[in-house]
């Protein structure tokens, strides 16, 4: 089961009262629902999901909330993907227009296909996380953390999308709006904006896989990233190292080595039995100790006679 469905299956079992339901089934309907009107005028109601436990919550929520007749069917894809694909239908009905208007898919007027939020599914707090809390179940999908983070919303509406990133905002929460052919992507990328959407919607415990995950991994990173910088530095030595024992070897080889002064004889035999040793643990083997910049000034004393002996 992918983390995304995970989270699904979580938000699907979110206990609530009525009001909060119609929130959020207004949100998921919104997000996969079609209004559909025949040759005769008829109005149907039709909501597709790959996503068993959301078509449960929304068969159950048309049922329980509206006392309508619905039927749900299952499809597998033909191609590529081998999901199921839950069908849901509400058909023409006395009370299908009243169903619409309190989904916020038609308006005050009798408008179908309403592009608004009704203010009555969000004015409240709690309505306004319900509301979102549908959206994601329509439209949303979550990575995998081990992986990366990102987050989505898709729909096809522009307008539609910046209406939640405003209502998602309102929580200061970020999100941005990119496109995909005929799709209208909302999207996280920043790992604690995921988390605080996550816990915005009520995946609580998703979020403490998620919060494991990504400690984990940040973790390793910066442990990743000491290894990386001790390993550069042992190795920026080591390089160190050999070009000032071949310096000093060279000097030696043209009996020059009597031209260096005492103190920088000392630092080169120092080097010589100490090849892998750093510049701050050199100097401490001196009598009196000596600082990193004395050693470099002095190896730097070693190097100048060595490239005048090449």
């Amino acid at each position: 089961m992918s983390f995304s469905t995970r989270v699904k299956k979580e938000l699907c079992h979110i206990e609530s009262n009525t009001m909060l339901k119609v929130s959020e089934l207004a949100g998921i309907v919104r997000m996969d629902g079609s209004i559909l009107i025949d040759a005769n005028k008829n109005i149907s109601l039709e909501l597709v999901s790959e996503h068993i436990n959301v078509a449960q919550l929304v068969y159950t929520g048309f049922k329980n909330l509206f006392k309508v007749d619905c039927n749900i069917s299952i499809y597998k894809h033909k191609k590529l993907k081998k999901n199921n694909r839950y069908v849901i239908t509400i058909l023409n009905q006395p009370q299908i227009r009243s169903v619409l208007y309190s989904l916020g898919m038609m308006d005050e007027n009798g408008m179908l296909f309403y592009i608004g939020i009704p203010e009555e599914l969000i004015d409240r707090d709690d309505k306004r996380r319900a509301y979102l809390r549908g959206v994601f179940l329509g439209g949303g999908s979550v990575s995998d953390p081990n992986k990366n983070y990102h987050l989505e919303i898709v729909t096809n509406s522009e307008i539609y999308a910046e209406l939640i990133q405003k209502i998602i905002g309102f929580y200061e929460i970020e999100t941005k709006i990119s496109f995909r052919k005929e799709s209208v992507i909302l999207y996280i990328k920043e790992s604690e904006k995921i988390s605080d959407f996550l816990a915005l919607i009520g995946a609580y415990e998703a979020l403490l896989d998620f919060e494991n995950i990504r400690i984990n991994k940040n973790m390793r990173n910066q442990v990743n990233r000491r290894v990386n910088c001790e390993t550069a530095n042992l190795q920026k030595t080591i390089n160190s190292s050999v070009e000032q024992i071949e310096n000093i070897k060279l000097i030696k080889e043209k009996k020059k080595f009597n031209s260096l002064s005492e103190a920088e004889q000392a630092i080169a035999e120092l080097r010589l039995k100490n090849p892998e040793a750093s510049f701050k643990a050199l100097g401490e083997m001196l009598e009196p100790a000596i600082g990193k910049t004395a050693v470099s000034y002095r190896f730097n004393n070693i190097k100048k006679l060595a490239d005048e002996l090449r």
